[in-house]
């Protein structure tokens, strides 16, 4: 089985054996939006999924950049922000607190500039700074943090520029990192998850043989523990403070993409759910990515059957009448059921284009401003919208899907 994207959207999948045995495909997709205020817009490019960690200088001893997209679930949402912090005016600052809210998650971060211990034991602070780069080399070393400065308060040794603040009382035993980044996957806090099983661990290898029963599976989350949510809706509110360029203080919202995935085989078009469970914030760049992931359940690691990926929003739902007002205009309907189902009985006038043959969409209009208009089995079936989806990626501008199919118009013809 494999994944194809009918849109911008950067798609992959794998199959793998979960932890209960058997076989799964998992299926990725990833969205890259402009952050502006009010509401996000789809980018004109869209960044490609990260097989692996993406270190920074493309150095595995140094922070990760963009963690790896291919986990096979996550029971929480990961939300992570790299980039820089950006003093509020041209002056630059001393000293500021970023702060990043994601729904109900919420984390600051006292932002400093240069600053060491003098001859005195006194600290002394460098120049104001217009941006400070978040990364982990700029925070305490710890446990989570292998990368950071070190503790202590040795003359002449420089300070971390990065500092957590602190939570509500109820949480003052929880102890905060003081980076919003994400946490390389050989970092020790991360390994220890997987158990015994971390000494033969290999990063991208690891599918090929069932997970096995002693990883916590907590180790596919790549933020910090305080910023895991329970989902990230398609229109979910992100408030930046001192983390964009242009705007001391960015409010905007998701807006309201949901990608739609159907796996084909054996001839029937199905449904697969995809769950949102990555948003990834660039602040230098003004961006974020969403990562959904789906499961499709398997009969063997080598089942044949592929799975597309498309915009949910893309085709406009129709009534029969606005079929019918669309026909008389000079509309095309298209019967995305497979050959056999269009011969026992079609709706008159229509074409039969299967949702799964790629070569029949050659016979849509040249004219890619006509109407089309898809149908298949019903809403249960998804063959009309993988169709309709197909469409839209060719570069047609009015598609339009009957969600009632034949069933519904059989019924009153």
């Amino acid at each position: 089985m494999y994944a194809v994207s009918l849109s911008t959207l950067a798609v992959a999948g794998y199959a793998w054996q979960p932890l209960w045995g058997g076989h799964s495909f998992v299926v990725i997709a990833k969205a890259t939006f402009q952050l502006l205020p009010g509401k996000a817009r789809l980018a004109d490019v869209q960044d490609d999924l990260n097989l692996v960690d993406n270190h920074w200088d493309d150095d595995a001893n140094c922070s990760v950049y963009a963690p790896s997209d291919m986990a096979p679930f996550k029971e929480r949402a990961d939300v992570m922000l790299v980039g820089d912090a950006f003093a509020p005016t041209a002056r630059g600052s001393k000293s500021l607190v970023a702060r990043v809210s994601v729904g109900n998650m919420s984390k600051s971060l006292v932002v400093f500039s240069d600053r060491c211990i003098d001859q005195r034991g006194r600290i002394s602070h460098g120049e104001r700074f217009n941006r400070m780069a978040l990364r982990y080399e700029r925070a305490t070393a710890s446990d989570v943090n292998p990368v950071g400065i070190a503790p202590g308060c040795v003359k002449g040794q420089p300070l971390p520029n990065l500092q957590a603040v602190p939570r509500k009382q109820s949480d003052a035993e929880r102890v905060d990192t003081a980076c919003f980044a994400p946490i390389a996957a050989r970092w020790p806090t991360r390994q220890r998850l997987l158990g015994s099983a971390a000494a033969g661990w290999d990063e991208t290898a690891w599918r090929h043989t069932p997970l096995p029963c002693q990883v916590d599976t907590t180790y596919f989350n790549a933020s910090p523990a305080d910023q895991r949510v329970d989902e990230i809706r398609c229109d979910e509110r992100i408030v930046l403070n001192h983390l964009h360029p242009q705007h001391a203080r960015l409010v905007s919202h998701l807006p309201g993409m949901q990608p739609r995935a159907f796996v084909e085989r054996c001839a029937a078009v199905r449904p697969v759910s995809l769950r949102a469970d990555s948003l990834w914030i660039d602040t230098t760049r003004g961006i974020c990515t969403v990562t959904w992931r789906g499961s499709v359940e398997l009969q063997a690691a080598d089942e044949p059957g592929r799975v597309l990926v498309a915009h949910e929003r893309a085709a406009e739902h129709l009534t029969w009448p606005d079929v019918e007002a669309a026909m008389s205009a000079g509309a095309t309907l298209i019967d995305s059921r497979g050959a056999a189902g269009f011969a026992k009985g079609h709706i008159p006038g229509a074409i039969n284009i299967p949702a799964g043959d790629d070569a029949a969409y050659a016979t849509l209009p040249e004219d890619k401003s006509t109407q089309v208009v898809f149908y298949c089995s019903g809403p249960a079936c998804g063959a009309s919208t993988t169709g309709a989806q197909k469409a839209l990626s060719l570069g047609y501008t009015k598609v339009g899907e009957y969600r009632g199919g034949y069933p519904a118009w059989a019924t009153v013809h």
